[in-house]
């Protein structure tokens, strides 16, 4: 396999080659694969009298969309290679615009996997303006068009190995690709593809990240041939001199083999092992081994299997993990260590151990709710260790969640919340979310979710004002994909500077039903500095 960048279009990706077959399209500089950033305050769309003069700030990586025989290029800045890999830095131009460089820097990073490429790009906007906030692609992709059957997974149960979905969608003519003609679907797994009837293809795989949404775009484009489609949304504004950086996976080939190489690559809580994959667990010893919707792994206390490192576990609602396996022999304790976003140490403090037995496969439940180190935490890896010398077969291994958080604990992440409006951008400081309100109207976004409405309707929000006295909670559904007055709820915190808890009965609202994807908070109704110690979602009892 092999990755092109066209190095007289600002070094963008061009080309995927599998096996010899193309499978990106590349009929023009605006469906090279790129990042494709916008400005809500501006208008996007030609005029006739000049079709380059109506179209809105969006720097792109590959060039302008002069079109025809005037095509241009952006140009790259400097680039180098290594083996399997590479770095191009390019200015971005003006899609809209003939001739018209950018106040943005792109530089991309580029590596050659086993069986996939990994691509991180960073954009440095130059100028001291600011864009409005606005839907961003995340990134745009196009398929090339002997790929015409869209798949992905939609459901409620990722990262099971549940059967995936082929899906009709068809853009209309003459609506823009990217501006919202196409269907917006929710991949729980945070992966789509296009491929062959027989399922050959290539996936895009996204993986959660700061401003990417719940929602993608993904069609076939009116073209003639048709032209297959994704884009990943992100919402986010970019003021003086903000980076902007997204990272994605392209994974070629057959596509149930490529969705277990996805299952490797995105960080999940839930492994059942049915797709041959060890799913981001990894042996010290290099004994694991996934097969027959196995996983199987020598330990040893100098021998163990360590899970993919930025799990994010809230151990406020995840209180149990549950073992479904058994020991080879003899029985065994098999001890699982963890440790967290402020404790990074291995230890025995951070370890409960029970005991194994061989034969017919067992449930096993490692109770963490007693142990000091789990609770108030955020879990960012677990270990799985033996007292003994054993072979362990897991036939699913998972944290037994009940509910969603967000807990503020990481320096600098607001954990895919984003302000949207009349608020400053969020930082995350001292195991805070902290922000400021810029007017009577502020509001932020959650990053997606999956929520059974009937088993989860308490949500919990513990926060600090300065000033006001009118809150709203808002959400969207998998059914109605927009914020209205319908689906929200008020509520009255105190504005007078100190940390209260909020709680919030969701079943009194009406439309609290089906699969809940998004929420939307309204912190304040005026000007106010706005701390958050924490948000969660918590199951019914």
């Amino acid at each position: 396999m092999a990755l092109g960048f066209n190095m007289s279009a600002g070094g963008a990706l061009g080309s995927l080659l599998f096996n010899g077959r193309e499978l990106v399209d590349y009929t023009d500089y605006g469906r090279y694969i790129q990042f494709s950033m916008y400005d809500g305050n501006d208008k996007y769309g030609p005029r006739e009298d000049d079709p380059y003069g109506n179209w809105g700030w969006n720097p792109i990586q590959a060039g302008s969309k002069a079109g025809g025989s005037s095509i241009i290029g952006a140009q790259v800045l400097e680039y180098r290679t290594a083996d399997g890999s590479i770095y191009i830095k390019s200015l971005g131009k003006e899609w809209g615009q003939y001739d018209q460089d950018s106040d943005v820097i792109y530089e991309t990073w580029a590596w050659q996997r086993e069986g996939y490429f990994q691509v991180y790009t960073r954009a440095t906007h130059t100028g001291d303006d600011t864009h409005a906030a606005s839907t961003q692609e995340f990134p745009a992709a196009y398929f090339a068009t002997s790929l015409t059957h869209m798949f992905g997974y939609f459901g409620e149960s990722p990262f099971t190995g549940a059967p995936m979905a082929e899906l009709d969608h068809v853009a209309r003519q003459g609506e823009i690709a990217g501006m919202g003609n196409c269907p917006r679907v929710s991949p729980t797994e945070y992966w789509a593809a296009f491929g062959t009837l027989d399922h050959f293809g290539l996936i895009l795989a996204v993986p959660p990240q700061g401003y990417l949404g719940p929602q993608w775009n993904i069609c076939l484009l009116y073209d003639r041939p048709r032209v297959g489609y994704i884009g990943p949304i992100a919402y986010f504004d970019v003021p003086p001199h903000a980076v902007r950086e997204i990272t994605y996976y392209l994974v070629p080939g057959p596509i149930e083999a490529a969705r277990g190489t996805v299952y490797d690559l995105i960080p999940h809580t839930t492994w059942s092992f049915d797709l041959n994959s060890l799913e981001g667990w990894r042996s010290n010893s290099d004994s694991a081994r996934a097969a027959d919707g196995t996983a199987t792994v020598y330990l040893s206390p100098d021998d163990w299997l360590t899970s993919s490192g930025d799990l994010r576990i809230s151990a406020a609602v995840a209180p149990t993990i549950i073992l479904n396996g058994r020991t080879q022999e003899t029985e065994a304790v098999v001890c699982l260590s963890f440790i967290t976003t402020m404790d990074a140490a291995w230890d025995a403090e951070k370890s409960e151990c029970l005991t194994v037995a061989p034969g017919d496969l067992r449930v096993y439940s490692f109770s963490l709710l007693d142990n000091p180190a789990w609770n108030g935490t955020v879990v960012r890896q677990l270990r799985l260790s033996a007292a003994s010398p054993t072979w362990l077969e897991m036939d699913a291994l998972a944290v037994s969640q009940n509910g969603v958080a967000w807990e503020f604990q990481i320096p600098g992440d607001s954990e895919g919340w984003v302000a949207w409006h009349h608020l400053d951008p969020l930082q995350s400081s001292d195991g805070k979310l902290l922000t400021r309100s810029l007017g009577n109207d502020p509001y932020m976004n959650s990053p997606g979710v999956w929520i059974d409405a009937a088993s989860f309707s308490t949500i919990e929000i513990r926060m600090k004002l300065s000033a006001g006295s009118g809150a709203q909670l808002f959400f969207i559904t998998d059914a109605e994909t927009y914020f209205v007055e319908e689906k929200s709820l008020v509520f009255s915190p105190l504005g007078d500077g100190r940390f209260h808890t909020y709680t919030l009965d969701m079943s009194a609202v009406e439309e609290w039903q089906g699969v809940i994807t998004q929420l939307r908070l309204d912190p304040t109704n005026t000007r106010a500095a706005i701390e958050i110690d924490y948000m969660r979602i918590l199951g019914n009892p």
